[in-house]
Parts: structure tokens; sequence; C-alpha cells
């Protein structure tokens, strides 16, 4: 039987919240960030859509270092 998501997605929220917030707080736009990452403004708006989907590790860690985002923020906004 396939799963039914009833719920809102914690993970997608908490995830959503540190990375952009962290751009708010900074004053960092799609375009800025996507130059940094080294992809296209597209591509950043998908991730933040569905941070499951798109992101990969790689990408987390990325943008994390570049928005000196701490490891243990990173890992509570995480859920399994």
């Amino acid at each position: 039987m396939p799963r039914v998501n009833l719920g809102r997605d914690k993970c997608r929220e908490d995830l959503v919240a540190l990375i952009w917030g962290q751009c708010a707080v900074l004053g960092i736009n799609n375009g800025d960030l996507a130059e940094k990452l080294g992809v296209c403004r597209q591509t950043v708006s998908n991730y933040k859509k569905n941070p499951k989907k798109y992101l990969t590790v790689e990408d987390v860690l990325k943008i994390c270092r570049f928005l000196n985002i701490p490891l243990e923020e990173l890992r509570a906004a995480i859920h399994y």
C-alpha cells in the first residue's frame, strides 16, 4: 500500500527555515547562492521547494559552509 502524507514535512520545514533564514539574515538571494554553488537560479529554487528530492548531502554541506551554519545546527534541522 502506498504511503500517504497526511501531515506536514517537518524535515523540509526545518531545513528550509535554517538555510533560507540564514540567507535572509545575510542578504543573500537565490542568484548569489546559485553562483557560489555553481548551479542556476532555478536549481536553487527547486532546492527550496523540495529539499529532500533535489538537495544532496554535498550540496547541503556546501551551502552551510558558505552561510557559516554550524554542523550542530544542521544536524538539529534534519529528521529521519
